[in-house]
């Protein structure tokens, strides 16, 4: 269980290698998020998908997650490009999940945690 209610570690938190104008308070979200997979015991299987926009758009929480050393894996999973095509949105949401597959069977663990970026 955490409290993202309580006044975060800000020292902790606070990192010159976070992407530019992110946010501090999602910051604190993601870090509160893996200290409960990670406070009560020593896993090192951590796998988290990350629903992004689209691959133009950044996907700020993957950089941050992909900077936790408690994390073993990140995957990024981008939305669909609008189209006009059906068979093109078939192809594109069989690539998501072929990428989930992979991920899940390169790290023998199940997903974790699925975030939603901004």
């Amino acid at each position: 269980y955490a409290n993202i209610c309580e006044e975060p570690e800000v020292e902790n938190v606070i990192d010159d290698s976070d992407p530019p104008g992110y946010d501090l308070f999602a910051k604190v979200v993601l870090n509160e998020t893996i200290l409960a997979f990670t406070s009560d015991n020593d896993r090192t299987d951590i796998l988290v998908a990350v629903l992004c926009g689209t691959k133009s758009e950044p996907c700020e929480a993957s950089a941050v997650l992909e900077g936790q050393d408690s994390v073993a894996r990140v995957v990024s999973l981008h939305t669909c490009d609008d189209s006009d095509s059906a068979d093109s949105l078939f192809v594109c949401e069989l690539e998501i999940v072929q990428q989930l597959k992979k991920a899940v069977f390169d790290s023998s663990s199940r997903v974790s945690a699925i975030v939603v970026d901004d």
